[in-house]
C-alpha cells in the first residue's frame, strides 16, 4: 500500500473518532444541563408552594378569627378583628401553584 492511502485512512479514521467523542461530549453536557435545569425547577417550584401555603394560611388565620369573633360578640357583621384579603390575582395565583401538587382525590 501507497503511503498516500495509509495517510488518508489514518486521517480518516481519527475524523470519526474525533466527531464520535466529541458527540458523547456534547450529548453528556447536554444530560446533565437538562438534570440542572430539571432540579433548578423542583426548587423554584418547591419555594412557590411554601409561599402560597403561607399566603393562604395567613388569609385563613384572619378569616378564622374574624368568625371566632363573631362567635363571641354573638352577632353577624363585620368584626372589629382587622382582615387583610390577598388580592385577587395573588390569590389565584396562590391556588393554581397549589392545585398542580393536589391529587385528584
Amino acid at each position: 500500500m501507497s503511503v498516500a492511502i495509509i495517510v488518508a485512512i489514518v486521517a480518516f479514521v481519527s475524523t470519526i473518532m474525533g466527531a464520535t467523542i466529541g458527540a458523547a461530549t456534547t450529548y453528556v453536557l447536554a444530560v446533565r444541563r437538562e438534570r440542572a435545569d430539571r432540579m433548578t425547577d423542583e426548587r423554584h417550584h418547591a419555594v412557590d408552594v411554601r409561599r402560597a401555603g403561607r399566603l393562604v394560611d395567613s388569609e385563613l388565620m384572619w378569616a378564622a378569627a374574624a368568625a371566632n369573633h363573631c362567635i363571641e360578640e354573638k352577632r353577624l357583621g363585620m368584626a372589629r378583628t382587622p382582615v387583610l384579603p390577598l388580592p385577587i390575582e395573588v390569590r389565584l395565583k396562590c391556588l393554581e401553584t397549589i392545585a398542580s401538587d393536589l391529587s385528584n382525590e
